[in-house]
C-alpha cells in the first residue's frame, strides 16, 4: 500500500503525518523546539533546527506506518525567512514573523502608497513581512550587495535541502509583499522600488506540484527511499484548510491556536476597503484565499497564568477554566463583555492601540464568570470577521473549526451561537500536517480528485447555534470595540 508523509514545520514544533491511500491517519510525530530573542524585537530560529527535526519525525512517523511512502510535502510557517550564500548556507539566523525590528524598514515601504501594495499583493506592510526582512539585511548585514545570492522562506530552504532544487508556493510567495498575487507572479514594480534583486528569490509554482526525488543525503536523513517524491507544499494556514476540506468559494475555516485565524476559501482577492484582510494565494491550484486573525488561545493562556495561577496545570488547567465557565453560564449573573484587544484591534474597527478588558464587572461576579466572557468574547470576534468576510463577498455556507480550541465542545457551542452557523468539527483537528500529507498524495493521483479537495475528510461532529441572546451582544460588542479604540486612539495621540 503507497503512504503519503506530510509535514509541517511550525513556529514551535514540527509535526509528521503518514496517510494511506484512503486518507487514513498511519502514522504521526512530534518534536517542539523554541526561538531565540539575543535583543530586544528580535525573534530568531536556527535553520538547522528544521533540518533536525524534519529529519526526526519523518523518520519516526513512517516507522509506525505500513507500506512504502511515495511522496512527501511540507507545510510551513509563514514570513519568516534567511539570507543564503551561493551554496544556500545561511548568512544569518532566520528571522521570524513574529520579529518586530524593521519599523524603519517598513517606513521605507510606505514611500510607495498602501493603496497600491494592497492592489498588487492584498496586504500592506508590516514588520514581519520578508521584504521587510531583506531591506533590513541590506542595511545591516556585512558585506550585504556582496554575499547576499538568495533569500529563502522555510519551504524554499527546505526543498533545496530535500531535491537540491529551490522553489517557493504560491501562498508563501504571496505572503512575502513581493508576489502580485493576481497574475501570480514576482512584482517587478515593488521589487524596482525597493532595489531588491530578483534573483534573491527563488522560482514559484502553485502548491501540489511535483518537484522531483530526494537526493540521497536528505533520504538516508529522513528514513525513507530515495525514489520518495518531494511535492510543493504550501503556508500552514492554506495546507490546514485542504486538510479540514476548506478548498472552494463558500467555505470558511477558523484555526483555534495561540492566535485565531479566520481562512475563507475565495474565487479571486477580496476588494477590502478597509485593508483589514489578507487575500493570498491558496494552496489549491489557482485558488485565493482571505485571512484575517486576532487573539484567541494565548488569551486564555494569560487567564490561565496571571489569573487562576496554574500555569504549570497544562490541559487540564484549561479543562477546570471551561468548567467554571459553565457553570457561570448556568448561573444566570449579570453578562460581562470582554474585550479581546490585548494586541490592538483589526474588526470591526482597524485601531492597533486598542486594548482590552472586561466590561460590566460587579461585585457579584466571579472568576468563572471572567472566564465565560473572554470565551464569549473570542467568539464574537471571530463573529466579528466572518461578518466582514461576508460583507465582501465571501459566503460561510460551510464553517470548519480546527486547532486546540476545537477540542472544547463548549467553546465550540459558543461560536456557533455567536455566528449563527452551524461549526463542523473535523475529526483531525490539527491539520497543517494532514493537509501536506493530502496534497502529496493529490499530486501523486491519489484520492481519486485533482480540484484539492480532501478525501473523505471525517467530522467528530456538527454544532449548531442554539442561543438567542448573541444578536444583542455582537451589536454591544461591535459598539464598544469601536468606541473604546476611538478612545485609546486619542489617548495614545
Amino acid at each position: 500500500m503507497n503512504a503519503y508523509l506530510g509535514l509541517d514545520v511550525g513556529t514551535t514544533a514540527v509535526k509528521a503525518v503518514v496517510v494511506d491511500e484512503t486518507g487514513r491517519v498511519r502514522g504521526s510525530a512530534a518534536a517542539t523546539y523554541g526561538y531565540q530573542q539575543p535583543r530586544p524585537g528580535w525573534v530568531e530560529q536556527d535553520p538547522a533546527e528544521w533540518i533536525r527535526l524534519v529529519a526526526d519525525t519523518a523518520r519516526r512517523a513512517a516507522g509506525d506506518a505500513p507500506g512504502d511512502i511515495k511522496a512527501l510535502a511540507v507545510s510551513t510557517q509563514g514570513d519568516t525567512a534567511l539570507p543564503v550564500d551561493a551554496a544556500g548556507r545561511p548568512l544569518a539566523a532566520a528571522r521570524t514573523w513574529m520579529d518586530t525590528r524593521t519599523q524603519a524598514q517598513v517606513g521605507r515601504m510606505l514611500e510607495v502608497p498602501q493603496t497600491r501594495w494592497y492592489e498588487i499583493t492584498g496586504a500592506t506592510p508590516l514588520p514581519h513581512a520578508a521584504a521587510a526582512s531583506i531591506l533590513w539585511w541590506q542595511e545591516h548585514l556585512e558585506g550585504a550587495r556582496q554575499r547576499i545570492h538568495g533569500v529563502c522562506l522555510v519551504q524554499d530552504f527546505l526543498t533545496q535541502w530535500l531535491t537540491g532544487q529551490r522553489l517557493l508556493d504560491a501562498p508563501n510567495a504571496s505572503r512575502t509583499l513581493l508576489y502580485d498575487i493576481h497574475r501570480r507572479e514576482w512584482s517587478e514594480e515593488l521589487l524596482s522600488a525597493l532595489d531588491i534583486p530578483r534573483a534573491y528569490l527563488a522560482d514559484v509554482a502553485e502548491a501540489g506540484t511535483p518537484i522531483g526525488p530526494l537526493l540521497p543525503t536528505a533520504a538516508a536523513e529522513l528514513g525513507l527511499s530515495r525514489g520518495t517524491t518531494v511535492v510543493l507544499g504550501g503556508h500552514d494556514q492554506t495546507c490546514a484548510a485542504v486538510g479540514c476540506g476548506v478548498t472552494r468559494p463558500g467555505s470558511l475555516m477558523l484555526s483555534c491556536g495561540t492566535a485565531w485565524v479566520v481562512l475563507a476559501a475565495t474565487s479571486g482577492p477580496l476588494d477590502d476597503p478597509r485593508r483589514a484582510l489578507h487575500s493570498y494565494c491558496h494552496a489549491v491550484p489557482r485558488g485565493y484565499a482571505a485571512l484575517g486573525a486576532f487573539a484567541g488561545g494565548n488569551l486564555l493562556r494569560w487567564f490561565r497564568d496571571e489569573l487562576v495561577g496554574d500555569a504549570d496545570g497544562g490541559e487540564a488547567a484549561y479543562e477546570s477554566i471551561v468548567r467554571e465557565a459553565e457553570t457561570a453560564l448556568a448561573g444566570g449573573r449579570a453578562p460581562l463583555l470582554f474585550l479581546p484587544h490585548f494586541y490592538g484591534s483589526v474588526l470591526p474597527v482597524g485601531c492597533p492601540s486598542a486594548r482590552g478588558g472586561w466590561v460590566g464587572l460587579t461585585l457579584a461576579h466571579t472568576r468563572g464568570d471572567m472566564a465565560l466572557a473572554l470565551l464569549q468574547g473570542v467568539a464574537l470576534q471571530a463573529a466579528a470577521v466572518v461578518k466582514y468576510m461576508v460583507q465582501l463577498g465571501a459566503p460561510a455556507d460551510d464553517v470548519r473549526m480546527i486547532g486546540g480550541g476545537s477540542r472544547s465542545r463548549f467553546w465550540a457551542q459558543l461560536v456557533a451561537d455567536a455566528l449563527h452557523r452551524s461549526v463542523k468539527l473535523p475529526a483531525v483537528s490539527e491539520a497543517a500536517a494532514y493537509g501536506a500529507a493530502l496534497i502529496a498524495g493529490r499530486a501523486m493521483g491519489a484520492f481519486g480528485n485533482d480540484n484539492g479537495d480532501a478525501p473523505n475528510v471525517s467530522l467528530r461532529e456538527t454544532v449548531t447555534p442554539g442561543s438567542s441572546v448573541w444578536p444583542a451582544a455582537a451589536r454591544i460588542f461591535e459598539e464598544l470595540s469601536t468606541n473604546t479604540a476611538n478612545w485609546w486612539q486619542e489617548a495614545t495621540q
